[in-house]
Order: structure tokens, then C-alpha cells, then sequence
């Protein structure tokens, strides 16, 4: 009975201790978001557009899983809508996720982000703040022209296939239409929600299925089956990478979509990826082979190019899903501290900086935006 009870009392302590701790950084991110200013980063992006105006593509390099990212990330997407005409969103997320995601910021439908939030539990985009980033943009589409509107792209691979991936193909078969005897197994199944090995699997039938009645789906599908062929075509893209987990594949495959999508809107785009997907020199031992660096080979740096703005960070935390926070202090971050008061401040990078770090930075990036004492991501609260 003693032991019974001691073990007991354990638990309560342990999960008493959890709730504190999770309370305690829910206030730490409610004072932080109440507090933080942001003029003196908006005051330094309007000062700095007459040199941003020769740009064509904007990558911002973030370190996932801190409140302040998304605020900074938030600000940007406003000025360089407002001051560059960007509408124009490349994410770091599936083709599928980005297109319910897009939905979702046109529509404010609840359930569409839901959906793609929920399924990324286990990340680190499972998060309140990344939510409330995309409810953010839906309230500033409802203040822009239709003309000016953002839209978003998912031009990374589709990581969660078996759910988000499955869900957004489903919505694309009509729903008053005879469905074929000979594929009806699958296209019934894909409002479904699968593991991953069941997920793959079903995808693999799914291809076979449609090679072999080709023209059903196409009689089926109508109008929407090349973006239904897009949306699998980049799940298989995901099949693919994670069968032997090969980060190459992936970047190739990421590389490969970004520069489709470009070429396709054909116009002036901010992305917004992790931060070593943005170096756009192999001089930078980070991001070697990476995205950044393939767009800065194909379009430059200067005129008509590319240009990347790398997070850095001072005193903050970061959290992966459910995960405990972790200090977050990055290479650069310490000595851009130095140079700034400001919770948030612009920096336009210096190759003969007296510091090696901001040197070694301004190899791969023109531009860093130094956040000081963000608390870390709140895990996301599922509806």
C-alpha cells in the first residue's frame, strides 16, 4: 500500500509539474506577443526598399519552433505585399498541405486548418503559433484587393500523404457523379485517414489503379485531374523520400518544385523555408547542394535574383510538437546582439564584419534579422 501510494504521488507531482510548465510558457507567450515591438523592423524594411526592389525571389531561413519567427515572418509577409507586390507564398509544407492551407487563408473554413494541423503533430509546425500564422494572413487577405491577395504554395514534398495528402485528394472527386465499379475502391477510400505504412501502401495501389484505368479517372475527374495528378505526383514525391529517408532525394525533389513554381507565376515571390535551405553559397558550410543555392546559380544575386534573409536568434527557446523547449541561441545571433536594443532589428550583412560568425553568415545570406528573447512554440491546441 506504501509503495502503492508513493507511486501514486509521483504521478500527481509529474503531471501537476507538466501543467505549471505548460501554463507557465502559455503566459510566457501571451506577454511576449503583447510586448514585442515591431516598428523598428517595419521602419527598417521601408528604409531598405529601394535595395530590395532589384530582387525577384525573397527566402527567408528560419530555426522552426519559436513564437518569434512567425511575427517576424508575419511582418514580412505584409511588407513585401504592400511594398513589392508579393502575393505570392512559397512554404515549406506538401503541395497538398499548401493547397488546403491556401484554401483555408481565402476562406477562413476552420476545418481545412484543422486538418493540416492536426496532422503534423510530431513536428515542428504542430504549434498555436503556426495556426494563428495562418489565421493571421486569412485576416489580411479580408483587408486586401483581390489582386492583392496572398496565396500560398507547398513546395516541399508531401509529408503527412496519409492524412492531409489523402484528404485534400478527396476533395477533388465531384460529388454527384456515378463513380466507375473499377476504381471505386479507391476513390471511396481517400476521405480516410491511414498510418503511414497503410498510407504508402494505398498510395502504391492508387498509382497501379490509375495506370490501369486511365480513362475513367479522367472521364471521372474532368477538370480537376491534372490537379489531381499534380497533388499525387508530389505524395509520391514523400513515398519516395522516405523509403530510404535520403535528404538528398527530398532536396532534389524540394529544388525541383520550387523552381516550377516560379517559373509558373512568373512574377516577384517571398518563401519562407528552414534556414538551411536558404544559403545561396556553398562558401557557407550550411546548406551545401541546398535550394538556396541552386536559385542563386540560376538567377544571381543581384538584379532579377535572389535575396536571402536568415533568422538569427538571442536568448530564445524552441520547441519541436510536444517536446520540452530548448535554449536557442544561434552562431550569429550573440554578436548581432551586441549591435541592437531592439527586440527585433534588420541587419544588412558585411563580409568584412569584424566577427567570423557574421562573416561566415554574409557568405550565404545578404540580409539577418536578429530575434531576441522569444519563448518557445505552444503545442497546438486541436479543435
Amino acid at each position: 500500500m506504501i509503495k502503492y501510494k508513493s507511486k501514486l504521488l509521483a504521478v500527481l507531482t509529474l503531471i501537476t509539474s507538466l501543467l505549471l510548465t505548460s501554463c507557465s510558457n502559455e503566459n510566457e507567450v501571451k506577454n511576449y506577443i503583447a510586448s514585442v515591438d515591431t516598428t523598428y523592423l517595419n521602419s527598417q524594411l521601408v528604409d531598405e526598399t529601394e535595395n530590395f526592389n532589384k530582387y525577384n525571389i525573397y527566402m527567408v531561413g528560419e530555426t522552426h519552433g519559436t513564437v518569434g519567427t512567425f511575427i517576424t515572418e508575419f511582418e514580412l509577409a505584409k511588407y513585401f505585399n504592400q511594398y513589392q507586390n508579393v502575393n505570392d507564398l512559397l512554404i515549406e509544407t506538401g503541395y497538398c498541405s499548401g493547397a488546403l492551407l491556401n484554401e483555408y487563408i481565402h476562406t477562413g473554413n476552420e476545418k481545412l486548418l484543422n486538418i493540416v494541423m492536426k496532422s503534423t503533430k510530431g513536428t515542428f509546425a504542430y504549434s498555436n503559433e503556426s495556426a494563428n500564422f495562418y489565421k493571421s494572413l486569412y485576416k489580411l487577405n479580408k483587408t486586401l484587393p483581390e489582386n492583392k491577395k496572398i496565396n500560398l504554395h507547398g513546395v516541399d514534398v508531401e509529408h503527412v500523404y496519409n492524412e492531409a495528402g489523402l484528404y485534400y485528394l478527396s476533395t477533388l472527386i465531384p460529388s454527384d457523379t456515378n463513380i466507375p465499379k473499377e476504381i471505386s475502391t479507391y476513390i471511396t477510400q481517400l476521405n480516410s485517414t491511414l498510418d503511414r505504412e497503410k498510407g504508402k501502401v494505398f498510395i502504391e495501389n492508387l498509382n497501379k489503379n490509375i495506370k490501369k484505368y486511365n480513362t475513367q479517372y479522367k472521364e471521372l475527374l474532368g477538370e480537376s485531374y491534372p490537379e489531381f495528378m499534380a497533388s499525387l505526383d508530389n505524395i509520391n514525391q514523400a513515398i519516395d523520400f522516405y523509403k530510404d529517408h535520403n535528404f538528398d532525394i527530398r532536396e532534389q525533389y524540394f529544388t525541383k518544385n520550387v523552381l516550377e513554381k516560379y517559373e509558373s507565376i512568373n512574377k516577384k515571390c517571398l518563401a519562407i523555408f528552414g534556414g538551411e535551405h536558404t544559403v545561396l553559397s556553398e562558401s557557407n558550410n550550411i546548406g551545401i547542394g541546398k535550394v538556396g543555392k541552386i536559385l542563386a546559380e540560376k538567377y544571381g544575386t543581384d538584379s532579377g535574383g535572389v535575396a536571402s534573409i536568415s533568422l538569427e536568434y538571442y536568448r530564445s527557446h524552441n520547441r519541436k510538437s510536444e517536446e520540452r523547449a530548448k535554449h536557442l541561441n544561434s552562431a550569429s545571433g550573440i554578436p548581432l546582439a551586441k549591435k541592437t536594443e531592439k527586440d527585433i532589428s534588420l541587419f544588412k550583412l558585411n563580409l568584412k564584419d569584424e566577427d567570423k560568425a557574421i562573416q561566415t553568415l554574409a557568405k550565404g545570406q545578404q540580409y539577418a534579422i536578429l530575434i531576441k528573447n522569444s519563448p518557445a512554440t505552444t503545442p497546438y491546441s486541436e479543435k
